[in-house]
């Protein structure tokens, strides 16, 4: 899986990085939010690992600004991944 990391310190993005790599994924590894939407121009991973906290554009920003050009995000569930089960618990009934 093509995975692009966007992460702003520098030793956390080294672990990540490495870690995905061991599990046989081929991570990009990028430490601004700019940088990343520069690459997102050419590219496109198969998933996207986002800081919130990046500086100048923040994460969520740069998340803003892939869907505006985009006009969709994909689901972060693989196709062949088991449905998500809910964590919230029906209310007591009084």
């Amino acid at each position: 899986m093509k995975l692009l990391l966007v992460e702003d310190d520098a030793n956390v993005a080294a672990v990540l990085a490495e870690t995905f790599r061991e599990q046989g994924h081929q991570t990009t590894v990028i430490h601004t939010g700019e940088a990343a939407l520069s690459h997102l121009e050419g590219e496109r991973p198969d998933a996207l690992i986002l800081d919130i906290a990046l500086p100048n554009i923040n994460g969520i920003d740069v998340l803003r600004s892939i869907r505006a050009k985009s006009g969709r995000c994909r689901s972060s569930s693989s196709p062949d991944a088991p449905p998500r089960s809910s964590s919230r618990r029906p209310a007591a009934s009084a």
